[in-house]
């Protein structure tokens, strides 16, 4: 048997159904872009606050052979 979607779905409730689905679909949407702002402002933020830092602090550890110690 051959799916034609042209006819639709002719069972009763298909359409409360699609509605019900899109309506969730643009809820999730919605909830992902507002998530995306949220992580991507996260991230500028750290990156803004690692540039402002020129301290002696650094995120990745110097290994005492990396120093040239003998420790």
């Amino acid at each position: 048997m051959q799916n034609d979607s042209s006819l639709g779905d002719w069972r009763p409730g298909a359409r409360r159904q699609q509605k019900q689905l899109a309506a969730f679909t643009r809820a999730q949407k919605e909830k992902l872009l507002h998530l995306r702002t949220v992580l991507m402002n996260s991230i500028s933020e750290v990156a803004r606050d690692s540039r402002a830092d020129t301290g002696s602090h650094s995120a990745i550890g110097t290994h005492n052979g990396d120093a040239g110690s003998d420790a």
